[in-house]
């Protein structure tokens, strides 16, 4: 001790002060840092080990390029008989060789150490009862923290020739030039080792980041050159730029030849230990010596250790000691905006906090991240697709090895935090991985974050998926995820996040069961849908997305009652977490990274968008009879305007209509095309919309001709997504008669192509909006070709509706006038919600059920609205026929569709949407249509005439809060209630319109009276019934009268606001019309 005080009589720390600096290195050189206090002997047996420096970047610049990791593996055996251990560690899977190992373990005798305790210098003195300890324990630390942020780099680069080539001369100098770049202030010292001559300048003595070295010694026929130096730099992410300039005095050619057998090249990355090389620490690099440096007696073992060795040292034996010097030291990293990253070594919980709020937070005795090997099989058929988890070797347990601010460009505070672990237990591997936190410049109320796992070294099962694993508790729920339909919180269910068709029945049996066995999958199940978004928002207001980049196919896993899984296809992921103040404001926050949805046109508030198909001359008298009738029309869609065929159902005769996917007008329903939708603008003021989606189909057998076969322009020029099996067009298959490919958005001349065609054939018309369908069928069958070889079809297909969303707005920004033109897809990705302005939830039954049908209509709006699409609306009145086993009374088995849920559905689009659009369905002749009679025509109107008087008040939602918050226009009961267990759970019953509307619609056959739930705690929130006028109080169930035409709607708190009273005003005139169906 006393030795040490007196070396301690230094100057005061400054790092500044070369000098200081000196007189402190020589200190640590001579005392190191640490002393040992405690050593366990035994015998042990270390199967495999890895360490890795991932912090240092190197990159071979001229001769190679590429990026360095130096990586050591290792089995050590530790005590035994020398002969025995030496062939254990050999062969370490040879069950002889160890049971020959364990039969020489003699307790006493041939021990070995196996741990040992350490104690810090300054540790140690700050426990003395001297003053003068005390204060040396401070200079201590002072100048270990400096030199604890040290590097050392060993650069040896070798050069030589096989024994039949001609000998390459020997050089007299060579030139090598090294960048050290850094975010810091700078490299201060560069010192090469002093037994190699060489010589070396830098650029900028003040500030050397450049260092230049020549070596004037060489073997004759030999070239190496070989750099030994010092970095003193705060421990941050460096670059180590290496470039061999040139050999002087070589004959010409030589110079070539030279570069052609530049193979052993090699960069060593060290940690701060090595700088403080004793005597006995010299015998480091030899083999097989693992403790150097310790002296050992019969009762105890002393020694002295340089600084802390890490995992990137030759002293890996003692790697442990690292997680004291950089885990144990720093318990808080700071990101900037008030949070911090915390870390709780004891538990190994990493935790990010902002006023005492946890953002995120892993869960004890629970690994913060997993991986593991093997593929998931995929199947896929007419869009539908299905898989088996496979998961192989996943990881059991993980290391925190660092924790350590890097510098990062988009980062508010110029930094992130970086958590450096192992994932063990990978099989018979280990694997490495690194994940960073930092808060991003342009959106600084929130934390991002980026994984990055290794593969492993397997050839035949490498990893390639990753767990990210992360706190919740057991009352939150979870919301959003995209177009979810059969459950109001998703916890206790496993989300898979991937765009396909839905199916028919998505388990509402008897259709589900009857549809699969017609068709592969066809059914679908609670979790098939169109519109899968990797994001959710919990009752807590806590915000998880990943980036939009990344696509792979992933599982949100909330079946543990306090933690959150998401399983991602890929080794690579990122994305933000957040915490709001309610769930509205966690919306917007979304929507700040995801975007907002265009504003949809007045022009929709005007009244309903009739869907008809029959040609010019039946939606003309339909127009002219729904005037008649008093019904708004504001514009027809005309799906058909293609032409039409039609595809047998699956049972008895019945006959699908569907469409000629060659996006030219049809000669014969709509010979006039451009004429026409000009007339109903002009004399009726009705607007038109059509009908794209990205395939092309042959229409080489379309009996009423065709002006272009896209499908053959599409095959010549390449433009559809490729197989390469056939080396030839992926065809979809849609069902019978149809040959069709699907576009290729990774090829520009398919852009380019496609948009000249939509410019002549399809916005030329003057219509004022399109249905864009079916984003979700792009192939990921291993031989599916892309033009753009970079990406891989599986990754690629959940980007697919978001090209097809940016696709589609860049070429209708083309076209005046775009300022009124509706654009609505049912497929999207994270972001498409920003490039669209409408979504609709796609092809539900035509029947009452839960995971299809009316009520599934209602879910899906609520959760897309959690998931940052405000404005959405559905097929009025549905659009797929279910079928039934048929019967003698119904050979088909079609379900058509009634009077009263066309009536009903009318209702919902009424009091829900942001649009009130009808679908004749895909079996028109078996379902009861708008247009059907005049009682038919009569309620339709009537629900048009009440989503009209509703004009004003939504669009004052969309333009004030949809517009800049990306609040939703329907609004689950969870979003004002999040206290209120029983609206957590509320799904379909009912939803808030706005804020001052609560709407229970009438969604069960033969129902006039509802019970109602009036959510809230709050006994002073007030639920006003429009029809009767009686107020209510909320947290009960209340029964109420819902004859046809008057769902229950609720004003909240007596809202007074301007924009209601046109509908108040509806209901005032209405509430004595009687609708019978």
């Amino acid at each position: 001790m006393d030795i040490v005080i007196l070396r301690v009589r230094l100057p005061a720390w400054d790092e500044n002060d070369p000098a200081v600096r000196q007189d402190w290195r020589k200190f640590f050189d001579v005392y190191g840092t640490h002393i040992i206090i405690e050593t366990f002997y035994g015998n042990s047996y270390k199967m495999r080990r890895e360490r890795w420096e991932a912090c240092i970047e190197a990159e071979f610049l001229g001769i190679v390029k590429s990026t360095v990791e130096s990586r050591e593996r290792s089995v050590s055996v530790e005590g035994g008989a020398p002969q025995q251990s030496a062939q254990f560690v050999e062969d370490p899977a040879n069950q002889a060789k160890y049971e020959a190992w364990a039969d020489t373990l003699i307790p006493g005798v041939n021990d070995n150490i196996t741990n040992i305790k350490v104690k810090s210098l300054y540790n140690l003195l700050e426990e003395s009862d001297h003053d003068s300890h005390r204060a040396a324990a401070a200079r201590i630390k002072d100048a270990l923290k400096y030199f604890l942020s040290l590097l050392y780099v060993e650069w040896e680069f070798k050069c030589g020739y096989g024994s039949n080539e001609t000998p390459i001369p020997a050089f007299d100098k060579a030139a090598v030039n090294f960048m050290l770049d850094s975010d810091d202030i700078g490299t201060r010292i560069i010192r090469p080792s002093s037994e190699y001559q060489m010589k070396f300048w830098y650029d900028n003595p003040a500030k050397p980041r450049t260092m230049h070295m020549e070596q004037t010694q060489s073997p004759g026929g030999l070239g190496s050159i070989h750099a030994l130096f010092f970095v003193e730099t705060p421990r941050r992410p460096i670059k180590i730029l290496v470039h061999v300039d040139r050999f002087y005095k070589e004959p010409s050619g030589y110079w070539a030849r030279l570069k052609s057998k530049m193979t052993n090249t090699k960069i060593t990355l060290y940690s701060p230990d090595a700088f403080f090389w004793t005597p006995e620490l010299q015998s480091i690099k030899q083999p097989g010596n693992w403790r150097p440096g310790i002296s050992t007696t019969q009762d105890r073992s002393v020694g002295q250790l340089a600084a802390m060795p890490s995992y990137s040292s030759y002293l890996g034996t003692f790697s442990v000691f690292a997680l004291a010097a950089l885990g144990e030291s720093q318990s808080s990293w700071t990101l900037g905006q008030g949070i911090e990253v915390n870390w709780q070594s004891s538990s190994q919980q990493l935790s990010i906090v902002q006023a005492n709020k946890t953002l995120f937070a892993t869960v004890p005795g629970q690994n913060l991240l997993s991986a593991s090997a093997g593929k998931d099989p995929w199947v896929g058929a007419n869009g539908n697709f299905n898989y088996t988890n496979v998961d192989r070797n996943r990881c059991q347990s993980q290391n925190v090895t660092r924790i350590t601010h890097s510098s990062r460009e988009d980062s508010i505070n110029g930094e992130d935090v970086s958590i450096q672990r192992y994932l063990q237990n990978c099989g018979d591997q280990s694997i490495g991985y690194t994940m960073s936190f930092w808060v991003p410049k342009a959106l600084p109320d929130r934390v991002a974050f980026d994984v990055n796992v290794e593969p492993g070294h397997k050839r035949n099962a490498p990893m390639n998926k990753l767990y990210l694993t992360f706190g919740s508790h057991v009352s939150e729920d979870f919301y959003g995820l995209g177009a979810q339909v059969s459950f109001a919180s998703m916890k206790n269910q496993t989300i898979p996040i991937f765009s396909r068709e839905q199916g028919v029945g998505r388990g509402d049996q008897p259709i589900t069961a009857l549809e699969d066995s017609q068709s592969w999958f066809s059914g679908g199940n609670k979790f098939t849908t169109y519109t899968a978004i990797p994001q959710y928002i919990s009752s807590a207001a806590r915000v998880f997305y990943l980036r939009e980049e990344d696509t792979a196919f992933s599982e949100f896993d909330f079946t543990n009652p306090n933690a959150v899984t998401v399983r991602y296809d890929a080794l690579t992921v990122g994305g933000h977490v957040m915490q709001a103040d309610n769930m509205l404001n966690a919306i917007t926050m979304l929507t700040d990274y995801v975007g907002k949805m265009p504003t949809l046109p007045e022009w929709v508030d005007n009244g309903a968008i009739l869907g008809i198909q029959g040609g010019q001359e039946k939606v003309e008298r339909i127009v002219k009879e729904g005037l008649k009738q008093d019904c708004p029309v504001a514009a027809v869609w005309l799906q058909d305007w293609s032409g039409t065929h039609s595809q047998e159902a699956p049972y008895g005769n019945m006959q699908i209509s569907r469409l000629w996917w060659n996006w030219e007008s049809d000669s014969k329903l709509y010979p006039t095309w451009t004429e026409f939708v000009q007339d109903l603008r002009e004399e009726y003021g009705v607007k038109t919309l059509a009908y794209i989606n990205p395939f092309v189909a042959n229409v080489s057998s379309k009996t009423d001709g065709y002006r272009r076969n896209l499908f053959l322009e599409a095959t010549k020029g390449g433009y559809m997504v490729q197989n390469s099996t056939t080396n030839g067009t992926a065809i979809i298959s849609s069902g019978k008669g149809i040959q069709a490919g699907i576009l290729d958005l990774t090829n520009q001349k398919t852009r380019t192509w496609f948009a000249d065609v939509l410019r002549k054939q399809v916005w030329n018309a003057n219509i004022s909006g399109v249905m864009w369908d079916s984003g979700e069928y792009t192939p990921i069958t291993p031989d599916t070709k892309l033009a753009n070889i970079s990406s891989d079809a599986y990754f690629y297909h959940n980007q697919y509706p978001r090209d097809w969303a940016v696709f589609q707005r860049s070429v209708a920004k083309e076209m005046p006038p775009f300022e009124e033109m509706v654009t609505f897809h049912r497929s999207a990705s994270l972001g498409s919600n920003r490039h669209l302005n409408l979504f609709w939830v796609g092809d539900q039954t035509t029947v009452w059920g839960i995971n299809d049908g009316i009520k599934s209509a209602v879910t899906i709006m609520g959760q897309m609205g959690i998931s940052g699409y405000a404005q959405s609306h559905s097929d009025l009145g549905g659009y797929t026929t279910a079928f039934h086993p048929p019967t003698v009374a119904n050979s088909s088995g079609a379900i058509g569709r009634s009077a009263e849920i066309l009536g009903r559905w009318g209702e919902l689009a009424a009091v829900s949407s942001a649009v009130f659009r009808s679908h004749e369905g895909n079996v028109p002749e078996v379902n009861t249509q708008f247009y059907t009679n005049s009682s038919t025509y009569s309620y339709y109107a009537y629900n048009a005439r009440m989503f009209k008087s509703l004009g004003p008040y939504r669009r004052q939602i969309l333009n004030n809060e949809s517009k800049t918050r990306g609040r939703p226009l329907l609004r689950m009961p969870v979003l004002y209630h999040p206290d209120d267990s029983k609206a957590r759970q509320i799904s379909y019953q009912s939803f808030y319109l706005g804020a001052d509307l609560y709407v229970a619609p009438v969604l069960d056959p033969q129902t006039t009276k509802l019970n109602v739930y009036l959510p809230g705690t709050d006994r002073n929130r007030t639920y006003t019934h429009v029809w009767s006028g009686q107020t209510y109080h909320a947290g009960q169930t209340v029964r109420v009268d819902a004859p046809y035409g008057k769902p229950a709607v609720f004003v909240v708190n007596h809202a007074h606001s301007p924009e209601l009273s046109v509908f108040l005003d509806f209901v005032r005139k209405e509430n004595g019309t009687v609708i019978r169906v």
